[in-house]
């Protein structure tokens, strides 16, 4: 047709000519080779204008347009539509006009001028009711009776409502794009309906107008199935879902996605498929099915990962590690956020890249695997610092000093506290950074730093005031001055309680300003000014009494009691650690009950009152014991055995020190174990029980050996010697002796020395090693000789000579 065409234009005949260019772009365009057809419909275009057929000439220049469009050529495709638009613009053919305005509007929409659209749709559907109008005889109203058919043209409005949607003018939208579709619906356009059906949803969506999205959705799905556009079905399908879970009808979500991705199998579009996947994991997941929204997800990954689209796969795997974590099958989920945190990398999504990482973080914490989620959230530190990211920088950050923490990395923390604290600090944060300044706090006091520790504290307070947040300033100046009670500054402290008082006071939170007084207190009897403590702790009782707060009572009657103490008002201090104890009990804190029981214990056993002592400590044994506290249970028991001793109760006292034995184990205390067993041997021995005793020293100095407590060690070697040897077990007392000799040596204890020496001589002889008795014993002769101790030269030498003349005997034999 083409050569045709030349032909017609050789013999003059530019009309022919024309209309063959026209239907050879036509024939072009059905081959998509668009490059090709535009040339033809612009030659077209120019034969037209030659003759004079305007008409002709504009349908040439708009299927230019088409085609230019088509080729990607989106502002010569504008230009060509245009000079089309000019044509025809104030011609009695507005049904031209019209179509090349809605031409114009696609071309101006394809090169994402969307104000330019949005302005040239208005003057088409503007047209297109005046027109609509004089063909019904009316005026546009709907009352006219006229003779024409009144039939209205919804591409106008269709694209208006499109660019306006183009632009996020959405709420301008939903008027013309509602109009559109019904004048569709009135024409029996449904596939046109269910287009404009399909942008008013969106809408619809983005003005939260959600029921009404939903009913435009499913409206719009159900034409798409009617007029067999299975994929556009899909697409309603699947963003109806999305739709249907924001509002939590999470079944009917389900059922949707289900058929979205049925439609895009069907059709052999794995990225719509998998799009529906995802869609019908996060309906899963919103109803806790976790399992089946994993399974979703990886399904959506796998064929992603087919179609080479690497970003939407790791999308598909991020909500894959949500599920199963939500599933808890954080192994699974771990392998998810790796292999997600990969494929953002791959696709340079550092901003999703660190959210994985920061998800694995979690999940490798949860999984107790502390050394790999802090190497996690290092990447994600790295990564975000690469990117320039300072959100996820900080969050990292922030998990990072937890997990170290959490590690006993002490030193490792302080730096990333610091920096985290700085963050926050820059981010104007202030009250997440008052929270990674208390984290400091517990790091520097970890550290035994206790002064960067209440520096850190003051740090706090400043963020709490900036963040204007009264309350836990008020909080902040009360941990301030228990601080700063640690150290020994009691006037700061004194000074930070009184600010902490005043704020709670000001908020009306009373237990707060209770609280403060108490630490007050505690300054004040640091100071030496107990009668102000006493007033102090007073007005904390009586404050937390009008609270209610029976536990907080009983620690400020605790604080009262030491105040009163230390006033010299003993029988007063008695009296408000009692009632301590029956708050304590009456809040049903077991703990606080036997911790001020214990005290009592104490107070009973300086008056000399051990009966109540013994009862006191029984009851705080039992309550340790109740609660956990195996070093607290020690404590008392121990102090419960000498309540029983001092009441000439021994074997009661033999049996708590047994019970101790037991308990100490249980604790890091072993200097407390290893003394519960020597003493348990001493009381064993006083009371004649020599073959009990024995173990007991043994097992001391077992446990002194493994402290390196040499003396100790030693003490319980010589007196098991000493009760082994009155039990004329020699075999046992000898190593114990000759292990007491070495250390008093090693010691320097000369006075140990020439005893172990004297004793092990003589039972070496009694065991009948007479060789090592005869070196020993001459030892321990000249070991007193030196000191001018004559009688026990004489008796080392009285040795010696048993050990010769056993010699002699053998020799003799």
């Amino acid at each position: 047709m083409e050569r045709a065409a030349l032909v017609h234009v050789g013999t003059g005949d530019r009309r022919r000519a024309a209309q063959l260019l026209l239907e050879s772009g036509h024939a072009l365009m059905g081959m998509r080779r668009t490059a090709d057809a535009a040339a033809l419909f612009d030659r077209a275009a120019g034969c037209f204008r030659h003759t004079g057929d305007v008409v002709l000439e504009g349908t040439a220049l708009t299927n230019l347009g088409t085609a230019l469009a088509g080729d990607g050529r989106a502002d010569e495709a504008v230009t060509a539509c245009e000079r089309a638009v000019a044509i025809f613009r104030g011609s009695t053919e507005r049904l031209f006009e019209i179509a090349m305005l809605t031409n114009l509007s696609n071309a101006l929409t394809a090169a994402k001028r969307f104000a330019e659209a949005a302005d040239v749709s208005r003057r088409a559907a503007a047209l297109a009711d005046e027109r609509a109008a004089a063909s019904s005889g009316g005026t546009g109203d709907g009352t006219g009776a006229g003779t024409g058919d009144g039939r209205r043209e919804g591409i106008p409005l269709h694209n208006l409502g499109n660019a306006l949607i183009r632009q996020g003018r959405f709420e301008e939208s939903i008027a013309p794009t509602r109009e559109a579709a019904a004048i569709y619906r009135e024409n029996g356009d449904h596939g046109r309906e269910a287009d404009s059906l399909g942008n008013l949803a969106d809408a619809l969506y983005a003005t939260d107008r959600l029921d009404e999205a939903i009913t435009a959705y499913r409206r719009s799905a159900a034409l798409f199935n009617e007029t067999g556009e299975r994929g556009k079905e899909g697409r309603m399908l699947s963003r109806l879902g999305t739709t249907l879970v924001r509002t939590e009808r999470h079944g009917e979500a389900v059922t949707a996605t289900l058929q979205a991705a049925a439609a895009f199998r069907e059709l052999g579009d794995r990225t719509g498929e998998a799009f529906a996947l995802i869609n019908l994991g996060n309906a899963f997941t919103a109803t806790g099915r976790y399992a089946e929204a994993a399974t979703a997800c990886g399904k959506a990954a796998a064929l992603l990962r087919e179609t080479g689209d690497h970003g939407h796969e790791a999308d598909a795997l991020a909500n894959r590690s949500e599920a199963l974590a939500g599933a808890e099958r954080y192994e699974e989920a771990v392998t998810a956020c790796e292999q997600a945190a990969a494929g953002y990398r791959e696709v340079g999504n550092p901003a999703r890249e660190g959210a994985l990482l920061h998800s694995l973080g979690t999940h490798l914490f949860q999984l107790h695997r502390t050394a790999e989620a802090i190497t996690a959230f290092e990447r994600e530190l790295a990564v975000s610092r690469e990117a320039g990211d300072r959100d996820g920088e900080r969050s990292a950050l922030h998990s990072l000093s937890l997990v170290l923490v959490y590690e006993g990395r002490y030193a490792d923390a302080v730096s990333v506290c610091e920096q985290a604290a700085a963050g926050y600090r820059e981010a104007g944060e202030h009250g997440t950074e008052a929270e990674l300044l208390g984290r400091l706090v517990s790091v520097f006091m970890e550290l035994g730093r206790v002064e960067e520790a209440v520096t850190a504290r003051e740090r706090a307070v400043a963020a709490l005031r900036a963040a204007g947040d009264v309350r836990g300033e008020g909080a902040a100046y009360g941990e301030l001055a228990e601080a700063l009670v640690h150290v020994g500054r009691y006037e700061e402290a004194v000074t930070a309680g009184r600010h902490a008082a005043r704020i709670h006071r000001r908020s009306g939170d009373r237990a707060g300003e209770a609280r403060a007084l108490t630490v007050i207190g505690r300054a004040l009897i640091g100071q030496g000014k107990p009668k102000k403590a006493v007033s102090v702790c007073t007005q904390a009782v009586d404050l937390f009494r009008e609270a209610g707060d029976g536990r907080t009572e009983a620690e400020a009657l605790h604080q009262l009691g030491d105040a009163l103490a230390a006033a010299g008002r003993r029988a007063e201090s008695a009296a408000a650690v009692q009632r301590a104890a029956v708050r304590y009990r009456d809040a049903d804190d077991q703990r606080g009950e036997g911790l001020t029981l214990y005290r009592q214990g104490e107070t009973l056993m300086a008056e000399r009152r051990y009966e109540e002592a013994v009862t006191t400590y029984r009851r705080a044994v039992a309550l340790f014991e109740v609660v956990g506290l195996p070093g607290l249970e020690g404590s008392a028991l121990l102090n419960l055995c000498r309540a029983l001793r001092e009441l000439d109760r021994g074997e009661e006292a033999v049996a708590t020190l047994r019970r101790a034995a037991t308990v100490y184990p249980r604790t890091d205390d072993r200097e407390r174990e290893s003394q519960v067993h020597f003493h348990l041997g001493q009381l064993l021995e006083q009371m004649g029980r020599r073959q009990e005793a024995a173990p007991a020293y043994h097992r001391a100095a077992e446990l002194f050996r493994a402290r390196q407590d040499h003396h100790n060690e030693g003490q319980a070697l010589f007196r098991l010697g000493i009760v082994t040897v009155g039990l004329r077990r020699y075999e046992e007392s000898v190593p114990a002796f000759e292990r007491y000799l070495r250390i008093c040596r090693e010691t320097s204890d000369g006075t140990g020395e020439g005893t172990a020496l004297l004793m092990l001589g003589g039972l070496l002889v009694d065991v009948g090693r007479y060789e090592e008795a005869v070196t020993v014993n001459a030892q321990a002769a000249e070991h007193f000789r030196r000191s001018g101790n004559s009688n026990s030269v004489n008796l080392a030498l009285s040795h010696k000579q048993k050990a010769l003349r056993a010699l002699r005997r053998a020799g003799d034999s």
